[in-house]
């Protein structure tokens, strides 16, 4: 399985200092989540849901006391909570 990993691009402009600094708080965002992900610490994650006009589909992130769940199109992908270790799928039915 392959994973794309998606890093917005950061104004690398130092002419005022305001971006200078931006710059640098990001980039320490970047080491900190670096180190995070080798120490294998959860990420943290809100619950969100949204239409994605690409694909035409509805995607949700939900919590519960025990699993993330993310819905794509219907489809559910239970996730643990705690441990981030994939769980299982489901299906909501929209016929019922």
């Amino acid at each position: 399985m392959s994973v794309i990993e998606f890093h917005p691009k950061i104004e690398k402009s130092t002419t005022v200092g305001h971006n200078k600094l931006k710059y640098w708080i990001e980039e320490l965002k970047g080491w900190l989540g670096t180190i995070l992900k080798k120490l294998q610490i959860c990420g943290f994650i809100q619950e969100v849901s949204f239409f994605d006009e690409v694909t035409r589909q509805q995607i949700s992130v939900k919590i519960n006391r025990r699993f993330t769940v993310v819905s794509v199109g219907g489809r559910d992908y239970y996730f643990k909570r705690l441990t981030g270790k994939f769980d299982g799928t489901g299906y909501q039915n929209p016929c019922i």
